[in-house]
């Protein structure tokens, strides 16, 4: 028997268990003239007690004969919350808003409490009015809080109680793992000592002579280092990391560069991608720098005048992106800057974003939520090979990364908190919630028809 779920409904199971009863199978291709059908095909009549709230079935149901019987009411008495996030004051990390959109699905006014908890504790309450139909936003304010559990409750009887309750996981802040290989550069060293940075990651500089050290060697191979930046420098061997090179490209036959040419004018920013996200790139000038070919899967960020500039590939279950221009130009003379970016406002943005993004931070305290049954798609630190995600029900299950970037864990079905941690360890890596956030679902007053 089909069991029910708090998935929200699909008719398409039931109907096609028993389409399959009043129209039988054949042997095989009806083109086959030895093909025959297994049973006489019996039109069937199928009886549908709902209230209408469901998508169109998606086949095609042959002898058998659907009648929709209408159950409820047509004037239900239902509040429901369609929407429960928080979000940290970028300024203040352990400040959060929380914020919800709730809805009146029937036809008399409600009142009732709001109820907000932090880790299953009392933390606010809000008092709301809704009439009919009305749907309306609340929020709430919390200080001194970096991780936990917020639920939401609606302090109401009414005739849907799934969608009084909601859940928001609140991330703990990543304190990412950076290294820095570089023979000294001012204006990316101050880039990474902004305040955002500090907060998000800790930055660890090491000379480029030095990457043959049995000790960087380790550093690179371990898999505990988030992030690696080399600056105009590269590596024997590619890390177990995310990289970042600037004005030099990975090793290997995957990236390839024309020789140097300049001056360079672009023409082109992928400003829908993370890293380039908010980067104002139209007052940057270049004096010199490298066309890139990227790697098949590769995914260009910044073109100029003489080709792609910079690029970002996928490696196994890590991520390098290349920008072929340095920063300044060592020669026996001096040091001489080839561009102005680093003096440019977009400049520490650029840098943030590319630490955010390929060290797998994240800038919201809000932890991902999902509907029941859907796939959760997890993103941590590439030093995590197997993981234990507990979910609300107290079941406790071990994934493995399998050198994929991303893990995908499917076993969803309860609604609540999911707390992702190391196999062998208790620290709290990363929290996504289920919720049931729909408005059909929701909207019990009965359809007429279907």
């Amino acid at each position: 028997a089909i069991q029910p779920t708090n998935r929200t409904t699909d008719l398409n199971e039931a109907l096609r268990a028993a389409a399959g009863l009043a129209n039988p199978g054949r042997t095989s291709q009806i083109e086959d003239i030895n093909d025959i059908q297994v049973a006489e095909a019996v039109p069937a009549s199928i009886y549908i007690l709902s209230d209408g709230g469901f998508s169109p079935p998606q086949l095609d149901l042959g002898n058998l004969a659907a009648e929709y019987i209408a159950i409820g009411t047509e004037a239900p008495r239902n509040v429901g919350i369609l929407a429960f996030t928080a979000d940290r004051n970028l300024e203040k990390q352990d400040d959060i808003e929380a914020f919800a959109r709730l809805q009146n699905f029937g036809i008399a006014p409600m009142t009732f409490n709001a109820t907000l908890k932090l880790n299953d504790e009392l933390v606010d309450a809000s008092q709301v009015e809704l009439v009919g139909g009305e749907a309306k936003g609340v929020s709430f304010s919390l200080n001194q809080v970096t991780e936990g559990r917020l639920s939401l409750e609606l302090d109401v009887v009414d005739d849907f109680a799934v969608d009084n309750r909601a859940f928001a996981g609140l991330d703990p802040p990543r304190q990412l793992e950076v290294v820095l290989v570089s023979e000294g550069n001012t204006a990316l060293e101050a880039a990474l000592a902004t305040p955002q940075v500090k907060s998000m990651a800790l930055i660890r500089k090491i000379d480029p002579v030095s990457l043959p050290t049995a000790e960087n060697q380790q550093l690179a191979s371990t898999g505990q280092v988030d992030l690696f930046i080399y600056d105009q420098c590269s590596p024997e061997t590619l890390p177990n990391a995310n990289t970042l090179f600037l004005g030099a490209i990975p090793p290997g036959d995957q990236w390839q560069a024309s020789p140097s040419a300049g001056p360079l004018f672009i023409i082109d920013t992928n400003r829908s991608h993370p890293v380039m996200q908010y980067v104002d790139m139209g007052a940057v000038l270049i004096a010199e720098g490298q066309a890139l070919t990227l790697p098949t899967s590769g995914t260009e960020l910044l073109r100029t005048d003489k080709g792609i500039l910079m690029a970002i590939a996928p490696r196994g279950a890590y991520q390098d992106a290349v920008l072929s221009m340095p920063f300044v130009k060592r020669t026996d003379s001096g040091v001489t800057p080839t561009t102005n970016w680093p003096v440019l406002r977009s400049f520490p943005v650029f840098v943030f974003n590319a630490l955010e993004y390929l060290g797998g931070a994240v800038s919201t305290a809000s932890a991902k939520t999902i509907r029941p049954g859907q796939p959760a798609v997890l993103s941590l630190a590439n030093r995590y090979e197997r993981i234990r995600i507990e979910g609300p029900g107290g079941q406790s299950s071990t994934i493995d990364r399998a050198g994929q970037p991303k893990l995908i864990y499917t076993q969803t079905e309860e609604l609540g908190f999911y707390q992702t941690k190391p196999a062998e360890g208790e620290r709290l890596l990363q929290l996504f919630t289920v919720n049931l956030y729909s408005e059909r679902e929701s909207n019990i007053a009965i359809a007429p028809e279907v």
